[in-house]
């Protein structure tokens, strides 16, 4: 297993020790490679929020005067405003975001080493998984997403998945009670990603 970092709200992010942590798992074939992927950390919310209040008592007493943060673009404009205590937040879930793109490209480059990802074995995969989201007449889109995305081909890969997360989401919401539809001169429309994500608070 990998393990995670230190963790501070804006902290760097050794390259090199993330590099060593994955040298030393000797991945040595492609399903060891991809079986490392899936083990990658992901910090639950009562951890991100714990560390938020830790970093919360560290900041000065001029700063805690100011409850809002600003965002400024490169031409000088207000282009969005976070309470310091979300951005807190979210600066600890950019770290880890962070840290966990970092490595996936280290395993990709391993993984890389040991050969192409088949459609085949991409497919295997995900009729194992048997997951509740992927229904079955769609699993062949994942599975040749996937494989675009395994082989570097991340244009056509995003162009397969993209549409396949939306229906994910929308499905999640459904589940839970949130309406993702509009009411329009009684023709009723399906929200798209964006109107998906906001409902759902994601």
């Amino acid at each position: 297993m990998i393990q995670d970092a230190g963790i501070k709200a804006t902290p760097t992010i050794d390259y090199e020790v993330l590099q060593k942590n994955v040298t030393n798992l000797n991945i040595d074939s492609l399903e060891n490679a991809y079986q490392v992927l899936l083990s990658l950390p992901f910090p639950s919310n009562e951890k991100i929020f714990k560390e938020a209040e830790q970093d919360k008592k560290s900041i000065s007493f001029v700063s805690k005067l100011f409850s809002e943060q600003v965002k400024i673009n490169t031409k000088g404009a207000q282009v969005a405003a976070t309470h310091s205590d979300d951005a807190l937040v979210s600066n600890i879930r950019g770290y880890y975001r962070k840290v966990n793109i970092a490595y996936i490209r280290i395993i990709k480059d391993a993984l890389d080493l040991h050969g192409e990802m088949t459609k085949e074995f991409v497919y295997g995969l995900l009729e194992k998984s048997q997951s509740p989201f992927i229904p079955e007449d769609r699993l062949f889109i994942y599975a040749k997403g996937l494989y675009q995305g395994f082989n570097n081909d991340f244009l056509s890969a995003a162009h397969l998945l993209m549409p396949q997360i939306e229906n994910i989401l929308r499905h999640l919401a459904v589940q839970n009670g949130i309406t993702v539809t509009s009411l329009e001169n009684k023709i009723q429309l399906e929200n798209l990603l964006g109107g998906v994500l906001e409902k759902s608070n994601l």
